[in-house]
């Protein structure tokens, strides 16, 4: 009896230990208040900018155009390429858009 709840609890072990790969964006923004949009695919997100600066998390199955704004919509919004690691976003804005300073990953370093 001992045995068969060993190897389960060992098979919780290891099927706990395995994580899905996921972005981490962090951001900063100046000159704004309010919310930002991520989106990527069909997917859209929103966060709100605390002490100009935000965080998005998530995950994607290969590299993404992704895009930032400060609209529901998507007008006038920031392109960058998405994948499953930490991403850097320095952002600014400027009626009637944000804009991308710079970004900080290996993706976009790539794409380059």
């Amino acid at each position: 009896m001992a045995k068969p709840v060993l190897i389960l609890l060992a098979s919780l072990l290891i099927y706990s230990c395995t994580s899905k790969p996921e972005f981490k964006i962090k951001g900063s923004i100046e000159n704004y208040e309010g919310y930002v949009f991520l989106r990527y695919g069909n997917i859209s997100d929103s966060t709100l900018i605390e002490n100009g600066e935000f965080e998005f998390t998530g995950s994607v199955d290969q590299v993404r155009r992704a895009t930032i704004t400060n609209k529901a919509d998507g007008i006038y919004s920031a392109s960058f390429f998405l994948d499953n690691e930490d991403i850097t976003l320095k952002t600014a804005y400027k009626e009637p858009f944000i804009r991308l300073l710079e970004v900080n990953s290996e993706a976009n370093r790539l794409m380059e």
